[in-house]
């Protein structure tokens, strides 16, 4: 995110919500947790003017930003579940025989 940070301030420095760092930071924070915006790209800069090219490589731009944070929130998930289902396999097993032991005493056997 903080590279995207830097390129974005540097590539996009002349529209207004690009102008710090700060709230450059916020506003791609707020993208991830799913608040995004993509009419920053439709102002005018500085210079009063509006640039087509600027519009359209800025949308690209955000949301190749909120594809990469997809993959990687994603990827925090499967880490996340991976890592519970190892701890709890271990029990598993160890539950499983602890209710066959139990149940052995109530089973009959057929001749």
């Amino acid at each position: 995110m903080i590279i995207y940070i830097c390129v974005g301030t540097l590539a996009f420095g002349g529209l207004p919500s690009y102008h710090e760092i700060g709230v450059v930071f916020i506003m791609f924070f707020e993208t991830s947790l799913g608040q995004w915006d993509l009419s920053i790209y439709y102002e005018e800069n500085e210079d009063g003017e509006h640039s087509a090219v600027i519009e359209k490589v800025g949308i690209i731009f955000h949301m190749i930003f909120l594809l990469i944070n997809l993959v990687l929130m994603l990827n925090l998930v499967i880490a996340i579940l991976a890592n519970t289902f190892n701890q709890y396999e271990s029990l598993s097993n160890g539950l499983y025989y602890s209710v066959l032991i139990r149940m052995f005493p109530l089973y009959e056997w057929d001749n």
